[in-house]
């Protein structure tokens, strides 16, 4: 019973009631939006604690996405509809008496900006270019209020146009009453006072600035920021320059701007010049960033199509758009210097760099180590072949661009390789390690099967068991590592690698041990073609590959030993036959012919046996 008349006490909240005739109101809704907004237990809460807590200050109300009211304590970051907010005069608890005195309402627009720049025109500025407010001021300080509040003014309306993607200039105040002068009295008659003559030099001071900043951006700034862009943002740049300097070309041909012109040429001003030369920096300006993004409009198509297609399809994109850039070399007059085709090329690598590390998926990549090793493998196999053919592809264009120049003088790619190639190298490198790693771990996970036979076989394989063991133990410095082993960056992966290296190094030494021990013990040819064949991997790494062989150097002086003996055999057998009269020693009971056949068969079986071994070795 007590809980539904507390119910039923919030319900009647007047501060409740108060928000809620205020809400309605500035939404303009209905009644239900807000009766689901106060039935839900979380926003009750939030709008409880803003009464009841000193310190809690602002309370903002909003419609988010679906159409709901949600409650914020604060401003929201970002908000794409409008809303009210209640914030508090001082810390106090806010009761049925006070909430009329104490709070400051107001609301906000979707578009802060854009609110913003309406109050400094509509309330600031009218407030402060009003003499009659300024009549007990001096002249100096309602100068200085006055040219402060229009920069001001200025300074938010470029920005709001920085907001919609646009370069818009600022007019001085008196641009109004220019354009509205008599058009028809001769413009040697114009005459202005020397307030309005120095507002608009001031105006076209900023122009100078605002101009020289659009120029003045390099595309290559991400890369020497030591960012990794991707060529969209290379495209995306000559758009947006492109875009921005249409928008200042117009609006200087504005009958406000040109008025301004023609006020500065006729007060022979110093800034007169100045606003002359920001003429022809646009138009220059206009003509380079309209001649690249005309030809790097088919390099975009072919990046968007890369982009969108499967890893194991890419090779063939190599081709063509290393294609494209040396015929935008070749062609557009302002894209052909080192420094801007340095700039695309990285940024392609880049891209092809990207593309292969979501291939890899670096979170699992590391993973496979104690999984399907043979399948990670092969997928690495084909990220590498196609990173090596950005080098084979550059390399050729680079040696054959005289072909991209028709009838005219070419012109050669003579800036150093290193300059284009430096990430991908250090990528490359990575790459080449981490299938290093996995190559190394396939073949030690042979030696789990491996049996060495001989005297002391037991003994050894025992051993290779422990190297074994220890080995799986090893690999899991990559298989549970927690970063990306992809990125060149992190050199946490470098530290890793040298104590892996640093392990397999030690198994190396002992490995060559087994070996050089189980060959020794060794009694036949076809024993000792076994044990290298079983280690042949093994043999071949470069702590082993010495002492590994010397023992084909020593198989080769077995075969010639057996080849020998043979021989001896086959000659003690003709002497003896020759010393019975032509009578073959034979075996008991066996006809001459055929005891002679069946021996010389023989021979031939053991000769041809350790051959055989021998000629299965594959070694130079």
């Amino acid at each position: 019973m007590d809980e539904d008349e507390g119910a039923h006490e919030k319900e009647d909240d007047p501060r409740m009631a108060f928000l809620q005739t205020l809400i309605l109101m500035y939404f303009n809704v209905k009644p239900d939006k807000w009766a689901k907004f106060s039935a839900t237990e979380e926003n009750r809460q939030l709008v409880m604690d803003f009464f009841s807590t000193e310190d809690i200050m602002i309370l903002v109300i909003y419609m988010n996405n679906a159409g709901l009211f949600a409650a914020n304590l604060g401003f929201p970051t970002s908000v794409k509809t409008k809303g009210v907010y209640f914030v508090k005069k001082k810390m106090v608890r806010i009761t049925n008496d006070n909430i009329k005195d104490t709070l400051l309402i107001g609301d906000m627009s979707n578009s802060p900006v854009e609110q913003l720049l309406t109050v400094l025109e509509e309330v600031v500025c009218a407030l402060f270019t009003n003499t009659d407010n300024m009549t007990k001021w001096p002249q100096v300080v309602s100068e200085d209020v006055v040219k402060h509040a229009q920069q001001l003014k200025n300074d938010v309306f470029v920005f709001s146009g920085q907001l919609k993607g646009k370069a818009l200039l600022a007019l001085p105040k008196s641009a109004d009453d220019l354009e509205n002068s008599d058009e028809e009295s001769d413009s040697s008659t114009i005459q202005v006072d020397g307030a309005t003559l120095h507002a608009i030099e001031s105006v076209v001071i900023d122009w100078t600035h605002q101009v020289k900043d659009v120029l003045n951006k390099d595309s290559a700034q991400a890369l020497l920021d030591g960012l990794n862009p991707l060529p969209r943002e290379e495209t995306d740049f000559w758009d947006l320059r492109l875009k921005d300097l249409k928008c200042l070309h117009e609006q200087l041909w504005m009958p406000k701007v040109r008025k301004i012109s023609e006020v500065l040429e006729k007060s022979k001003s110093s800034y007169w010049p100045a606003l002359k030369s920001l003429h022809d920096d646009i138009r220059a300006g206009l003509e380079e960033a309209s001649d690249i993004v005309l030809y790097l409009i088919p390099l975009k198509s072919l990046i968007e199509d890369l982009e969108q297609t499967e890893y194991a399809e890419v090779s063939p994109y190599v081709d063509v758009i290393l294609h494209t850039v040396c015929l935008v070399w070749a062609n557009s007059r302002y894209y052909n210097t080192p420094a801007r085709i340095i700039v695309i090329l990285q940024e392609i690598f880049n891209l092809f760099i990207d593309m292969t590390c979501h291939f890899l998926n670096p979170d699992e990549l590391m993973k496979g180590l104690q999984g399907e090793i043979e399948e990670v493998l092969q997928t690495i196999h084909l990220t590498i072949s196609v990173l090596k053919k950005l080098y084979q592809v550059y390399d050729h264009n680079r040696s054959e661009m005289h072909t991209f120049f028709k009838d005219r003088e070419p012109k050669y790619w003579e800036f150093p390789s290193h300059l284009v190639f430096a990430r991908l190298d250090r990528f490359m490198h990575r790459l080449q390690t981490i299938e290093e790693i996995f190559s190394t771990t396939v073949e030690f996970l042979k030696l789990e099967k491996i049996e060495v036979g001989g005297v002391r076989g037991n003994l050894l394989g025992q051993m290779v068991q422990q190297i074994y063991m220890e080995f799986l133990e090893v690999i899991k410095i990559f298989a549970e590592c927690t970063y990306n082993t992809l990125d060149i960056a992190d050199h946490r992966f470098e530290e890793d690698y040298a104590v892996f290296q640093s392990k397999i190094d030690d198994f190396d030494r002992r490995l060559g041990m087994i070996i050089c021990q189980g060959f020794s013990d060794c009694t036949s040819i076809i024993s000792a073609v076994k044990m290298l064949n079983m280690f042949n991997f093994y043999i071949k790494r470069p702590l082993i590959k010495q002492e590994g062989s010397e023992k084909y150097l020593v198989l080769v002086d077995m075969i010639n030993s057996d080849l020998d003996n043979i021989k001896s055999v086959y000659d003690t057998h003709l002497i003896a036959t020759a010393a019975r009269g032509g009578v073959p020693t034979v075996n008991n009971n066996m006809p001459h012919v055929a005891g002679e056949l069946k021996w010389a068969q023989e021979v031939n079986e053991r000769m041809e046996a350790s051959m055989k071994s021998f000629k299965s070795i594959d070694h130079s």
